[in-house]
């Protein structure tokens, strides 16, 4: 996708059709996620990440599109639901930032996620957790790539291993341990990788 089509969809308000551009063969596209990305915020996240990915995050609408996001950011610190905020906040922690707009807005994720670590799909703690929500904030986490994102994954996988039966997901629990620390080299370990 190039730029110019980024412009023009935006132009046009095709959120949508935006959306499913930026996520053909992404992790944004599987099960049942690109359901819950809609609307100009998530489409400005995107478009923030893949410039950044293709190493455009230079050009003048990417520029656009992380102040629309800054602007957009609610008084909670959110963007509303969990999907949307994981996008916002590794969009701009991506884009350069790493100030109070992404601290706001990994403290509203922390606010979101349910004593059992898992995320719901909606903007409210009370309601059920969602394995897919959860696997996929804490994957924008992991390339959010900031102490504090580091320090809500470590409190995020205690919790969900102390909620997870011994036989079926430490495998799995342990594998992501390792990948955050292997992204993470620089930033000190948290106290489950001692």
């Amino acid at each position: 996708m190039t730029i110019r089509q980024v412009d023009r969809l935006w132009q046009l308000k095709a959120y949508d059709r935006l959306i499913d551009d930026l996520c053909v063969g992404r992790a944004e596209a599987v099960g049942g996620i690109r359901q819950l990305i809609h609307g100009p915020i998530a489409a400005a996240a995107l478009v923030v990440i893949r410039m950044d990915e293709l190493l455009q995050g230079h050009l003048p609408q990417v520029a656009r599109a992380v102040r629309y996001l800054i602007e957009s950011q609610e008084a909670d610190g959110g963007w509303g639901d969990a999907v949307t905020t994981a996008l916002c906040v590794r969009a701009l922690a991506r884009s350069g930032g790493a100030g109070p707009v992404v601290d706001r807005g990994l403290a509203l994720l922390g606010l979101l996620r349910r004593d059992d670590g898992e995320w719901p799909r909606e903007p409210f703690k009370r309601f059920e957790g969602d394995p897919a929500v959860t696997a996929f904030v804490i994957h924008q986490l992991i390339e959010t790539r900031t102490p504090a994102a580091k320090t809500l994954i470590a409190d995020t996988v205690e919790r969900l291993a102390a909620e997870t039966p011994a036989d079926i997901g430490n495998i799995q629990l342990d594998v992501l341990k390792r990948r955050v620390d292997t992204i993470y080299r620089d930033i000190p370990a948290p106290a489950w990788a001692a």
